[in-house]
Order: structure tokens, then C-alpha cells, then sequence
């Protein structure tokens, strides 16, 4: 078995990762168009969905795209250009389908973009196979999901699985929690997360906006409350408290805002503050993302998820999330490369 793990693992390094991308919303397409690519040493080898049109629209994106038709908008609003298209001869098609099992035995590695109650049975479907997996956050919509799909990636040790935390790749982030014993004593750390509108208005699934699945905080606090972890030293949280506040009238739908306290053993306390349908924010056109420690002798500020502000020097710097290094570091383990996982 060694044996032939090993000559897979070298025929991988010579040839791109072949990624089924399940799920053609938002954050399949984004990774589909823009992270699941040859530069990363992936490329995508089939588009699933249930929604089996939405599946084809993207897959026949991606392969316009990879041909060379010119591409419109940014990350989860790409679009292929559709009368530059029409010029673009020689298009080789990428398979669509509307169940994962009709494309397995056609790639390396699943990528799971879909809704999070959902993961834990894709996930299966995938690991079975013997496919390597790149899971988006957040790990599943109950604690019992998300405990089943630890046991399920234990048990299957020979395949590779990462979950999409850009955190954990960008350097503003990873920079400021370097930086936070600078600061000097800590007199605050707060995270604040303020919505125009929730959901977004980008976010058209229904289940964004119900309690279930979706809300902003497992759908945007996730991101948020692993930058405060990795501050804290991965530190296990000493004690969690919070007060959420849900709408009136409606038991599915996902809370309106949520103040909370995340203490560790080592002092550090973060105060949480999420709001939604902030009509002050309209004008201004732009939500709330901040991540703010202040110290004794200074402050830092993580904002708008990759931009880290020194409110000492006036100095901001910006880095790139970390969609491709998920996709990157993921490719280097599956080929039994170092990798940051």
C-alpha cells in the first residue's frame, strides 16, 4: 500500500490536482474561476450541484475562462464576457453534474462549497472514494456534524483534508498576533462585525438568512473568531458568553445582532459585538469588519478581513486573504510536500 500511495503521490506532482467543486454558488465560483487553477497546481475537473443549470453556467465559465475569453467582475462575481466568448475557439468542456458520485472517478480531490448542514454527507461521499478534500468553512451547522467529520477525517488518515480559513494564510492576520506583546498591557480587544443588511446582498440562498445554517455569525464570525484564537495562542477559551437577539415572530430565522465575551486563562478577553440592518451604514456603503487590540503602548487593528492598521504610525498594509494557500498547501500534502495545514 505504501508503495502505491507513492507512486501516486509522484504522478500527482507532475500533473495539476483534479478538483470536482461542489456547490456552483457564490464560493464555488469564486475558488472555481479563481483559486482551483494551474498556477496552484489544481485545475477544475467537473462543477456539481443540485441546481444541475447552475452547475452547467459554471462549468462552462470555467472552461471559457481557461481558454482564454476575457473575465468580468471579482471573486464570487466573475462572469465570463458571453460576446468575447463566442470568439473563443478550441474550448475543451467541463463535465457538470447534479450528484458528486457521477464525477468521482474522474478527479483527485473534492472541494465542498455547499451549504454547511450538508458537508458531513459530502464528505463522506468523498473520503469513501479515496478523494482528498478542501471543506469550506463554517465545519458543519450543528456541534454533532461537526464532531462526526472529525471522527471521519481521523479515521481515514491517508487522505488530505483542509478546511478554508483564510486566517490562518494571511499575514496581516498572522502578523498582528506577532505583534500583539508589543502592545503591552491589553486593555481592550474587541471585534466588531456591522451589516448594512443581512444577508448580504450578494447572498441569495435562503439559507444564509435562517437560524439553522446561516446568520452572521457562523457565516462571517467564523473567520473572525479564528483570528481571535490564533491572538490567543490557540488557547482553548476559558469561558464563553453571549446574548443574541433574534427577530420577533419568526423561530427559523438567524439572529439580528449578539454581544458576547471570549475569555482565555492567559487574560485576554475579547468583547464581540455583531449587528445587522444598520441603516447608518447605508450612506456609506460599507460593512463593519474589525478586529481592534489596544495596549498600553499602542493599538493594531485587523479590518475588512486582510488590511492591518497601525493606529500608532497611521500605517496600513494589506495582504491577500489566503483563498489560494488553502488550495496551495492542500496540493503540497496530497503530493507529500511540506504543508501548512
Amino acid at each position: 500500500r505504501k508503495a502505491l500511495l507513492a507512486l501516486r503521490a509522484l504522478r500527482m506532482a507532475s500533473t495539476c490536482i483534479r478538483f470536482a467543486v461542489v456547490g456552483a454558488g457564490s464560493i464555488g465560483r469564486e475558488f472555481a474561476m479563481s483559486c482551483i487553477v494551474p498556477r496552484n497546481g489544481a485545475d477544475v475537473a467537473a462543477i456539481v450541484d443540485t441546481n444541475t443549470a447552475l452547475a452547467h453556467a459554471l462549468a462552462t465559465d470555467v472552461a471559457l475562462a481557461r481558454a482564454g475569453a476575457p473575465v468580468t467582475g471579482r471573486g464570487y462575481r466573475q462572469t465570463v464576457d458571453a460576446a468575447a466568448a463566442a470568439r473563443v475557439g478550441n474550448v475543451a468542456t467541463i463535465p457538470s453534474a447534479g450528484a458528486l458520485e457521477d464525477v468521482l472517478d474522474q478527479v483527485d480531490a473534492v472541494f465542498v462549497g455547499t451549504p454547511p448542514a450538508s458537508h458531513l454527507t459530502v464528505l463522506q461521499a468523498a473520503l469513501a472514494r479515496g478523494k482528498h478534500v478542501l471543506l469550506e468553512k463554517p465545519l458543519a451547522a450543528s456541534a454533532s456534524d461537526a464532531d462526526a467529520i472529525m471522527a471521519l477525517v481521523q479515521a481515514h488518515p491517508n487522505l488530505i483534508v483542509n478546511v478554508d480559513i483564510g486566517m490562518h494564510y494571511c499575514s496581516s492576520a498572522t502578523t498582528l498576533a506577532a505583534r500583539i506583546a508589543e502592545l503591552g498591557a491589553i486593555a481592550r480587544a474587541q471585534l466588531t462585525l456591522g451589516f448594512r443588511q443581512w444577508p448580504r446582498e450578494w447572498q441569495t440562498q435562503p439559507w444564509v438568512a435562517g437560524r439553522a445554517q446561516g446568520g452572521p455569525v457562523r457565516e462571517v464570525g467564523t473567520h473572525w473568531i479564528y483570528a481571535i484564537l490564533l491572538l490567543a495562542g490557540f488557547e482553548t477559551p476559558a469561558t464563553v458568553t453571549s446574548s443574541a437577539v433574534f427577530p420577533s415572530g419568526d423561530p427559523a430565522a438567524s439572529e439580528e445582532s449578539l454581544r458576547g465575551v471570549i475569555e482565555f486563562e492567559n487574560g485576554l478577553k475579547f468583547q464581540v459585538d455583531v449587528t445587522t440592518n444598520r441603516s447608518d451604514l447605508v450612506a456609506g456603503g460599507k460593512d463593519i469588519y474589525d478586529l481592534t487590540v489596544s495596549g498600553s503602548n499602542g493599538s493594531l487593528s485587523l479590518v475588512d478581513f486582510s488590511s492591518l492598521v497601525d493606529h500608532q504610525t497611521g500605517r496600513t498594509s494589506t495582504a491577500p486573504y489566503g483563498r489560494d494557500e488553502a488550495v496551495t498547501q492542500l496540493v503540497a500534502a496530497i503530493r507529500g510536500q511540506p504543508a501548512d495545514l
